[in-house]
């Protein structure tokens, strides 16, 4: 049985970057339930300052002003091209993104917690390189 608190992966520092205060929160909550650190955030500004802290990223498609999801974690694979990322969004994302972020985990909400954390899990496994 999958439990959101067990310990079957390691403890990761993960940022979340959401432009919904709220789903921010709730992110955040169950990823620290889940016995990972958590740097949780609805500026993409902070969030690109804080990323040589974070060993994996989850981060909203469709976020208010110019920058997507996209935007943001490509340009935080340019600190650390491996960084794990998973991309979350309301609405299908176009091809052009899923064929540039092919390595990327994407979920759609809704999604459950076990989802989420499978997720992550899945784009910790796929990262080839060591963790930032």
């Amino acid at each position: 049985m999958d439990v959101i608190g067990s310990k079957k992966e390691k403890e990761m520092t993960i940022g979340v970057l959401d432009d919904n205060a709220s789903i921010c929160h709730l992110l955040e909550t169950l990823l620290i339930f889940a016995g990972h650190a958590v740097y949780a955030t609805t500026d993409s500004t902070d969030f690109a300052a804080n990323i040589n802290y974070l060993q994996c990223i989850v981060v909203d498609f469709q976020l208010s002003g110019r920058q997507s999801g996209v935007d943001v974690i490509r340009q935080a694979r340019e600190v650390h091209p491996r960084l794990p990322a998973v991309l979350v969004s309301a609405s299908p994302v176009p091809q052009a993104a899923l064929q540039e972020l092919s390595d990327v985990t994407i979920l759609t909400r809704p999604f459950s917690s076990v989802m989420l954390l499978g997720a992550i899990s899945a784009a910790q496994k796929e990262s080839t390189g060591p963790l930032p």
